[in-house]
């Protein structure tokens, strides 16, 4: 068993104190099964009911490149993957990123919290439901994440987890100021994907590239995560060693791989630089916005 805290799994923590930083935000003080304090913001989490010296499931939600550790308390009511009515509000239509026009409606959950639902932008709705069923794709910051199920509103078809072909319609700025490439999937309904991050793809307009289809993101669009042109989950590669990065709470290393990223990966035992080799073994974990995630196979 591992004795640490990984990305994507759920552990039991205990409430030991809240307390207020400098800032003015408030924070539950956790302590994970392993002894380490963790922190976590109260403003999220306001109708969770959570006190002091009770004991919560968070979901380790992300692990920065940094080490930091985002977790994510189970919801009172709603659980992922799960269908549940929404109460409607209303429907509206406004203009996206991208300068298309969008279909949202409106609904809100048990705590009387709006939230914004993308529909098939080929369907005008026309009667006003009472509720609208749903699919939990995710909880984050005490946030849910919906998708409708009924196909009278759904946006489309694509499941998290999976990869589709997509085609690469444009290249351009958005309201953001930001660069996106522009891609229509597989139910003729357009995605982005942020290009700053992909810049070792070398993708051009009129190509069809695979993705997986991560999860929803803040925006209610799908985030998607383009195939590796090189490096594949779950492989073993041979990354460049470049140097040593040790503290008093965790050894690293620093290796490159073939475009030249630096990348960081923890190791269990101390290295020196005498005694590291040019290459070291390293399997791909994770590869998240075009970054790598690599596990040493051995050290």
């Amino acid at each position: 068993m591992k004795d640490y805290l990984e990305e994507g799994k759920k552990y039991n923590f205990k409430v030991i104190n809240k307390i207020l930083f400098p800032d003015d935000n408030e924070y539950f003080v956790l302590q994970d099964p392993f002894g380490i304090k963790q922190l976590l913001k109260t403003k999220y989490y306001k109708n969770y009911n959570i006190k002091i010296n009770s004991n919560i499931v968070c979901k380790v939600d992300k692990i920065n490149c940094t080490g930091k550790i985002f977790l994510e308390p189970e919801h009172p009511y709603y659980k992922t993957g799960k269908v549940y009515d929404f109460d409607f509000v209303k429907f509206i239509n406004k203009k996206n990123n991208s300068g298309n026009n969008e279909n949202i409606a409106i609904v809100k959950d048990i705590y009387n919290n709006e939230i914004n639902l993308i529909l098939n932008s080929s369907i005008k709705p026309i009667h006003k439901p009472e509720a609208i069923k749903c699919r939990i794709e995710r909880i984050k910051k005490g946030k849910i994440f919906l998708s409708p199920i009924d196909d009278n509103y759904s946006f489309n078809n694509l499941i998290e987890g999976k990869s589709y072909k997509f085609t690469v319609v444009d290249i351009c700025k958005l309201a953001d100021n930001e660069c996106y490439f522009l891609l229509k999937g597989p139910f003729n309904h357009q995605h982005i994907l942020k290009k700053i991050y992909f810049k070792d793809y070398e993708i051009k307009k009129g190509q069809k590239i695979n993705c997986n289809v991560v999860r929803l993101n803040s925006k209610s669009y799908y985030y998607l995560e383009p195939e590796h042109p090189y490096y594949k989950i779950g492989e073993v590669y041979k990354f460049r060693f470049v140097s040593i990065k040790n503290t008093d709470s965790e050894n690293s290393i620093i290796v490159e791989d073939i475009n030249g990223n630096k990348i960081i990966v923890k190791i269990n035992n101390t290295l020196t630089s005498e005694n590291c080799p040019k290459y070291l073994d390293c399997k791909v974990s994770k590869i998240k916005k075009g970054r790598l995630y690599l596990e040493m196979m051995s050290d």
